[in-house]
């Protein structure tokens, strides 16, 4: 969740598709829908 945080705090447009691309290049491998799920609390 931290780093979802403070990656929305960079990108506030990026949705859920650019978040897990976002968060695969930081090594995090998550699946979009998790990362939408995530996304929304």
């Amino acid at each position: 969740m931290r780093c979802i945080d403070e990656l929305h705090m960079q990108y506030p447009f990026a949705g859920s598709r650019m978040m897990r691309d976002l968060l695969n290049r930081q090594g995090h491998h998550i699946g979009r829908r998790h990362t939408r799920t995530l996304m929304k609390k």
